[in-house]
């Protein structure tokens, strides 16, 4: 047997509090608590995605280094992508398959792709 699913996405951002601000405030990601061990290593937070979650850790190099993207299911497309031009992000339009008929591409204010993704 092999993997079966993914169960988070670990970013590397080089100010906690920034990070934060865009995916708490702006995404609205419900902040999760962080195990003892795991806040013992250092500053980062948790954010829950459904069933999975996106954990930040503080280090240097965060903008040399990234991963290609991850994609978000997102609801009220129009309302984020308001709240993010607002706050002085720039969104690209993505090519859209499949169940989502609505995509857009954001970089968080550590250079990390996002793919928004709506079925709205």
């Amino acid at each position: 047997m092999g993997a079966k699913a993914l169960n988070h996405v670990a970013i590397v951002v080089d100010d906690i509090e920034k990070a934060n601000q865009f995916y708490g405030r702006l995404l609205r990601l419900r902040q999760l608590e962080r195990p003892p061990e795991v806040i013992a290593g250092g500053p980062g937070a948790w954010y829950k995605l459904g069933n999975r979650q996106l954990h930040i850790f503080v280090g240097p190099g965060a903008r040399e280094t990234s991963i290609r993207h991850f994609g978000l299911v997102v609801e009220g497309m129009d309302t984020l992508v308001e709240r993010l031009r607002a706050a002085g992000f720039e969104l690209e339009d993505a090519f859209s398959f499949g169940e989502f008929k609505r995509r857009k591409f954001v970089r968080d204010p550590f250079g990390n792709l996002i793919e928004l993704m709506s079925q709205e």
